[in-house]
């Protein structure tokens, strides 16, 4: 079973803000970044209990290719993104929103 997802509004800002970046600095490079994120939120619905949980009931799935991670709950059958940290950030940046 597949579950569905959705982004919260901080954690599409996030996503916005990390995809421009890569693609100021090369033309193409957001979509790139954008596939990854795309494919690791697709393996979150696929197994949402597969990533440990890193603080309290927030689960971590590390992008392979780029330093961030998709932070996400489990709700219900809903997989709900938290945040699209990148892991060099300070963790209370996510953390406020939990």
């Amino acid at each position: 079973m597949t579950w569905s997802h959705l982004f919260k509004p901080a954690a599409k800002r996030d996503f916005d803000a990390a995809f421009h970046w890569h693609e100021q600095q090369e033309t193409g490079r957001g979509d790139l970044f954008a596939a990854e994120v795309a494919r690791a939120v697709a393996v979150i619905c696929r197994q949402p209990d597969l990533h440990p949980a890193i603080h309290r009931d927030v689960r971590a799935k590390r992008l392979r290719v780029y330093p961030y991670s998709i932070l996400y709950r489990i709700r219900s059958v809903k997989v709900v993104i938290l945040a699209v940290h990148h892991d060099r950030q300070n963790p209370e940046h996510w953390r406020r929103r939990t």
